[in-house]
């Protein structure tokens, strides 16, 4: 997610980077989402003209930088937990390949 890739970088990310930190993420989706932060008051677009051309760079609110701890307990738990879930993902497949076939 893309609040990793924000945090890791102070709170300050081109759209390309981020992109890059979301593997199979669309163009099209990631501004839409990011288009979703900014209206919430969440994040910050800063557009940049240079001779290169034109660069877009995301940064958070002070609002958005009051997600830091609860998105990284978030991550902490998935870290923690993934394995526990996929077992029980894998457990509730097999139960329900079952209940299928009858």
């Amino acid at each position: 997610m893309f609040f990793g890739s924000l945090c890791d970088n102070g709170g300050r990310r081109r759209f390309n980077a981020i992109r890059r930190d979301i593997p199979g993420i669309s163009q099209k989706s990631l501004t839409q989402c990011l288009r979703r932060l900014e209206r919430n008051g969440l994040l910050q677009r800063h557009v940049y003209t240079s001779a290169g051309g034109i660069a877009v760079e995301y940064a958070f609110t002070e609002l958005g930088y009051t997600l830091d701890d609860p998105v990284g307990a978030l991550l902490a738990w998935t870290a923690a937990n993934t394995g526990a879930v996929r077992r029980s993902q894998a457990e509730f497949d097999r139960s329900h390949r079952m209940d299928d076939a009858a």
